[in-house]
């Protein structure tokens, strides 16, 4: 998969040595968006949990 990088290098070119201040920003960027979707994720867990437990749960229960 010799392609790969040269897509992604098409997309995103950071060079780390000679502008570090990017590539923390994009580094900062990456982590705020999967900390976004972790959050995102487990609200939504908390809430179905809460839901089964009222008996609100519009899932169909497996007896």
């Amino acid at each position: 998969m010799t392609w790969y990088p040269g897509i992604l290098g098409f997309f995103v070119h950071i060079n780390a040595q000679k502008d570090p201040v990017a590539a923390l920003l994009a580094a900062g960027a990456v982590g705020a968006a999967l900390w976004f979707v972790v959050a995102q994720s487990r609200r939504r867990e908390a809430r179905r949990t809460e839901a089964s437990r009222e008996g609100n749960d519009r899932r169909p229960r497996s007896w």
